[in-house]
């Protein structure tokens, strides 16, 4: 079984580079030109020329570079905030095995979802990601249910990351400075999150830029020191390396097989958000290929990275000693690991970690913002005229980060005074997030499988392609996202389960209403393009002259 499992990580690490090496060589055949040796201005020039092809003003900041994009997904996926919140009770649902066997099953269907989503970003560069890829394959009424799709996703995530980083810091403190934790301080943490990430998202690009690129590094740093420090306090012990392919979990009152599934679907939500990257479409440079670029490798670094780190922190866990007797305290383990060092090291470890969760809040809102904006901008979002709001001074999204915040901070309150906040709690809001989410993903792949059928605009071709692999990857793709949710639905609880399903039925009509409202506003085509917007040349220079790129 050890053998085997390392066999197909191994297997796994050629697919991955197979596709890449696939993409780089089509990138090259391509019709497309970076311009890398041309100055900054002539650049801007020609990614502003594309989004205004599309009927689009460049009103964002276009000022992200490669490893900006890359590090907003990678934020996302946050395998520091797996370890800590994750990792335990999905161990302690199905075992061990869920990492031995289950994270690189995972791995494998993430990364070629990544390979779907990254083409589709190559072939439209634009703020709004999955919702105007279903635009171009199939209308806008199914457009705007995946943007709400999304949207909802995010705004469910980055709940479930503060909840989750609040709640830690609360214990946490608690512990370090000896007050008697309560729901106040929980809520007063919390409002601290929001009201950080939200200002920090009004500021700009460049507090992005510099936060996005730090905390990249910053994570990577994570992972290798604790597995670094985990290792050297164990030198030169043995492990043995079959416990990882235990399947029996310690979660009681549940079947092997149903619990073995709800710990797969926590640890999926490590390969969910890769995307947020193609939200930042209109604010990165050379987006057709640096943005399908960030979409791909930071799945394929999440799943290298964690599972490195997750194995040692498995192999470490004393699971039947030290008062440690189930995995679901694995998180509660690693923290009172570093907490005993005392002084300067548990302060830094401590504040580390809340930067790392912090970070991942911050991507979601950002994610989420996007969307927002982009939907508002098509008149597709209540108060189109504020959520659509652009920051002439920051140029970010103002009014549509602001919105989010104040939702998903309503949804965060509700949460904590009207319900026991807990694992109980936070597994439905993430299996409620992946269902969202794997939804908004496979209808624009579905909808690009069903356009094969008939001859396929060149517009729906980037430069970031798998050429004949394409056709195989996009029903790969969507059969796990559609198979993936309908799992999480069935294992969701009922109560869970009618919410979700009243938020969807909101959803449609309302989709279905703004698609009667704009009938006669839809979507343009022609043989060659494809284009989002009746917005004329001239007005979009007007709009342009409001905000002036540096």
């Amino acid at each position: 079984m050890v053998y085997t499992g390392l066999l197909i990580f191994l297997f796994i690490g050629v697919i991955a580079v197979y596709l890449g090496a696939v993409a780089q060589g089509r990138s090259g055949q391509s019709l497309h030109q970076s311009l890398n040796q041309h100055s900054d201005y002539v650049r801007f020039m020609q990614d502003k020329h594309e989004l205004n092809r599309y009927g689009y003003a460049q009103q964002l900041s276009r000022s992200f570079g490669s490893f900006t994009a890359f590090g907003a997904s990678f934020s996302t996926l946050s395998a520091a905030g797996g370890a800590l919140f994750l990792l335990g009770p999905a161990a302690a649902a199905g075992g061990p095995a869920v990492v031995g066997i289950g994270w690189p099953l995972l791995a494998l269907f993430g990364i070629v979802t990544a390979c779907s989503l990254a083409m589709l970003a190559s072939a439209f560069p634009l703020a709004g990601g999955c919702y105007h890829w279903a635009v171009a394959c199939g209308g806008r009424r199914l457009a705007v249910i995946t943007g709400w799709l999304h949207l909802s996703g995010n705004m469910v995530l980055l709940v479930a990351a503060n909840l989750l980083c609040a709640s830690w810091l609360n214990d946490t403190a608690g512990n370090l400075f000896g007050y008697d934790t309560s729901s106040w301080s929980l809520c007063a943490i919390m409002v601290g999150l929001y009201l950080s990430q939200t200002i920090v998202s009004c500021n700009g690009a460049v507090s992005l830029r510099r936060i996005w690129g730090s905390m990249t590094w910053l994570h990577l740093g994570f992972i290798v020191g604790v597995a670094g420090t985990l290792i050297a306090i164990s030198w030169p012990g043995v492990v043995p390396l079959d416990r990882l392919y235990d399947i029996g979990g310690t979660s009681a009152g549940s079947s092997t097989s149903l619990s073995f599934l709800s710990g797969l679907l926590l640890l999926q939500r490590l390969f969910i958000g890769g995307d947020a990257a193609a939200q930042l479409a209109e604010e990165t440079v050379d987006p057709r290929i640096n943005v399908p670029w960030s979409i791909y490798l930071s799945v394929v670094y999440i799943f290298i990275f964690g599972f490195v780190l997750f194995v040692i922190l498995l192999m470490q866990f004393p699971s039947v000693t030290a008062g440690y007797g189930s995995y679901s305290a694995l998180g509660g383990w690693l923290t009172d690991l570093w907490l005993g060092w005392g002084g300067a090291a548990s302060w830094m470890v401590c504040i580390v970690v809340l930067l790392l969760g912090w970070n991942s809040g911050l991507a979601a809102m950002n994610t989420g913002a996007r969307m927002l904006f982009s939907l508002a901008r098509d008149n597709a979002s209540p108060l189109p005229r504020r959520l659509s709001a652009v920051s002439e001074k920051t140029r970010v999204p103002i009014g549509s980060a602001v919105g989010i915040a104040l939702a998903a901070g309503l949804v965060s309150s509700f949460l904590l005074f009207f319900s026991t906040f807990g694992e109980s709690t936070f597994v439905p809001l993430i299996l409620s997030g992946m269902i969202a989410l794997h939804l908004a993903y496979a209808i624009p792949i579905g909808l690009k499988i069903h356009a094969r059928r008939g001859l396929i605009p060149p517009a729906l071709h980037g430069p970031w392609q798998v050429g004949k692999l394409s056709p195989f990857v996009d029903g790969v793709s969507f059969l796990w996202l559609m198979i993936s949710a309908v799992v999480a639905i069935w294992i969701l609880d009922g109560t869970t389960l009618s919410t979700a399903g009243a938020v969807f039925c909101c959803i449609a009509a309302y989709a279905e209403f703004i698609h009667q409202r704009g009938k006669k506003k839809g979507l343009l085509r022609t043989s060659e393009t494809i284009k989002f917007s009746r917005l004329k040349l001239d007005e979009m220079i007007r709009i342009e002259r409001k905000f002036p790129q540096q």
